[in-house]
């Protein structure tokens, strides 16, 4: 069961309490299924068939839930969630999969629905979230956290609940992540947190406050005032003194200006890219977007008929010349023997990936470059 519609999800939590004003800004605004959320909705309720029935992922291989076709990729990651699921539930008192939890009492008309709850009697409970995307890496806990209040509200006058291990897990990114907290801290993050968001949100002037998670899933956020706003001062933020008249004064931006241009780049990038898609869809529609017209993209050229066409070039050129012939890709074969096939990962390699930029927080380590590679042999004698 989805929780989408509740006012305040637990899946919208970064747009509910960092964006005050993100309420009143998505209210009325349709929802938009992508094929992304279609395909996570169908491994969701893969896991759940499994869970439920006892089953392996294999039984639905080459099967359709719903409109998506259950591939070789599918199947590998849904039994590492299982597997993760089974290793976490080991000795436990009650394992629940897509459990309904409400917490109305912390969060006013809250619900939100878990894809397993393992509870123990030794006051341990262990929430797993499955995220099958691998779009966006999750290492950050407020969803599970919100989830942790259902649970504490719905079941803790049946178990003494003492601590809570939040696991997400987001097997086609081979990523794990765990946060264990205390009932006490808990509650704490939430009178500390949560109430002054609701309290905020509550107000029917409340400002929008635009940010990288906040805005990532917000509906509102091709016309958001603030978000443009905000993407306006990000341009131009260590950029005062290119407002000038005559040469610039320095031959480049310097390193601290790109530094602060290239930390704003995702939120910049994806608020255009939001706005452009809203464009479009008004023009579809028949709306005028003042300075642009709607016109005829780039398409392929393909045979009106292949039959027509082979016996036309069979007999023109003949057959040897007619088809070609290429080696599957790594990928392709993973989707149809599977990515854990010992003997497939044997004959594949994989060379360095070219230097990339990334935020130093990132987790993976940063690259070291040899300012001499490539020159040894200008080493006179």
């Amino acid at each position: 069961m989805s929780d989408q519609h509740a006012k305040r999800s637990p899946s919208g939590v970064y747009k509910w309490a960092l964006c005050a004003g993100s309420l009143a800004a998505e209210d009325g605004l349709p929802d938009v299924e992508s094929e992304f959320a279609l395909e996570g909705r169908a491994a969701h309720a893969l896991a759940e068939r499994c869970l439920i029935e006892d089953l392996t992922p294999e039984f639905f291989a080459k099967k359709s839930i719903g409109d998506v076709l259950v591939d070789q990729e599918m199947v590998d990651a849904i039994r590492d969630y299982l597997a993760l699921v089974y290793e976490q539930a080991t000795g436990c008192a009650e394992m629940l999969v897509e459990q309904r939890v409400a917490f109305d009492a912390y969060v006013p008309e809250g619900f939100g629905t878990v894809d397993c709850v393992i509870l123990f009697d030794n006051g341990l409970v262990v929430i797993i979230d499955l995220k099958y995307g691998k779009g966006v890496k999750v290492d950050e806990f407020l969803q599970h956290r919100v989830y942790a209040l259902g649970v504490l509200q719905d079941f803790g006058w049946m178990y003494d609940i003492e601590k809570f291990r939040l696991i997400v897990s987001q097997p086609r990114l081979n990523h794990v992540g765990i946060e264990e907290i205390t009932v006490e801290e808990l509650l704490q993050w939430h009178e500390d947190f949560i109430v002054p968001a609701i309290e905020a949100g509550d107000d029917p002037d409340a400002p929008r406050t635009p940010g990288e998670k906040q805005c990532q899933f917000c509906k509102a956020k091709p016309t958001c005032p603030a978000l443009a706003e905000t993407a306006r001062e990000m341009m131009s933020v260590g950029f005062d003194d290119l407002e000038h008249q005559g040469p610039p004064p320095a031959p480049a931006l310097t390193a601290e200006q790109i530094g602060q241009a290239m930390a704003q780049f995702k939120v910049i990038r994806n608020w255009m890219t939001a706005v452009e898609e809203h464009a479009l869809h008004q023009m579809k529609l028949g709306n005028e977007i003042p300075g642009f017209k709607l016109v005829e993209g780039r398409s392929n050229r393909k045979w009106a008929d292949e039959e027509a066409a082979e016996k036309y070039l069979k007999r023109k050129v003949g057959a040897k010349e007619t088809f070609n012939k290429s080696l599957i890709s790594p990928t392709a074969a993973e989707k149809l023997v599977g990515k854990k096939e010992p003997r497939l990962q044997q004959l594949i390699t994989k060379a360095p990936g070219a230097p990339t930029m990334a935020p130093e927080n990132d987790t993976r380590p940063a690259l070291a470059i040899d300012l001499s590679e490539g020159f040894e042999n200008l080493e006179g004698e």
